[in-house]
């Protein structure tokens, strides 16, 4: 049976050409083993999920990690896995601003 998405703390970032990321502030976001991603810019966004600071995200290619498309006005949710607390996006051209909900379910 399908359990519905309970969310948490909500995050955003402004991503650009190079990796950025940014961390939930609670402590209770990194036990969420899900993800809510919102895409609410106008270019394509990759995605990845990671511990502190340093995470990043990459462009698809082989062998490439958190390459994870979230396509302009789509919204995803993704397993991020128990213990991650930040968020990390690169686009190809341009900027968007994503937005990350930690959370359980579907």
């Amino acid at each position: 049976m399908a359990e519905n998405f309970t969310p948490g703390e909500t995050i955003y970032l402004n991503a650009g050409l190079t990796s950025a990321s940014v961390s939930f502030a609670l402590a209770q976001s990194a036990i969420y083993p899900d993800c809510l991603v919102t895409n609410a810019g106008t270019e394509i966004a990759f995605v990845g999920f990671g511990v502190g600071a340093q995470t990043q995200a990459t462009f698809p290619g082989s062998g490439a990690l958190g390459a994870v498309p979230v396509l302009p006005g789509e919204s995803m949710i993704l397993r991020k896995g128990v213990g991650c607390s930040s968020c990390a996006a690169i686009v190809p051209a341009g900027a968007t601003t994503l937005y990350f909900t930690a959370g359980q379910g579907n």
